[in-house]
């Protein structure tokens, strides 16, 4: 598929910004850039729970303003503004 085609199919995706929601991040390891972004909604409970079933990973629980991406039937988080971090555990 030409490069051009691609930008014209992604070129009117839109974008939502959601503020105060949850994020439950797994951090990959010292050396991957992009932790696992497992996303909440505004139930922290939820996050918590998430939180749990990544035991003996660090991991992290957030509080952001999170921006969302629709590309290909599939809201993305393109970009999130951490506020707040609730918990953090490290191995």
């Amino acid at each position: 598929m030409a490069t051009e085609s691609l930008k014209e199919q992604f070129k009117n995706n839109k974008r939502t910004l959601l503020k105060d929601q949850f994020l439950t991040i797994k951090v990959n390891g010292y050396f991957c850039e992009t932790p696992s972004i497992i996303y909440c909604g505004n139930s922290e409970i939820e996050a918590y729970k998430k939180f749990k079933t990544l035991e003996g990973e660090p991991r992290k629980i957030l509080k952001a303003d999170v921006t969302f991406c629709y590309i290909l039937d599939t809201n993305m988080v393109e970009d999130y503004v951490i506020k707040e971090v609730i918990e953090d555990r490290k191995i």
